[in-house]
């Protein structure tokens, strides 16, 4: 079993978030060490989203994020969710 970290980011959509996910997610999905991610809409509040990764080890996730803030991936998304809520977590299986 992998070495797993996750990353729920938490924060408020803007109406063009969607389209935007689509166009940056095929490229998050096939970078080295990324297992999967998820976008995840709040039932009882629509507007709040959640993106949970999981990573092989959070080396992969670091190269990732450093690679999307050069870019100015994460300015944007901080433009469309407001600052992020970031959490690492390591899968217990029990």
């Amino acid at each position: 079993m992998p070495s797993t970290t996750g990353s729920p980011y938490q924060g408020r959509l803007s109406r063009s978030a969607k389209s935007e996910f689509v166009e940056l997610l095929p490229a998050t999905r096939s970078f080295n060490g990324c297992i999967y991610i998820y976008l995840t809409k709040d039932q009882d509040d629509p507007g709040k989203l959640t993106i949970i990764e999981l990573w092989e080890r959070r080396d992969h996730y670091d190269a990732y994020l450093s690679w999307r803030t050069e870019r100015a991936d994460m300015a944007e998304l901080a433009m469309m969710m407001g600052q992020p809520s970031w959490r690492f977590l390591d899968m217990w299986c029990v």
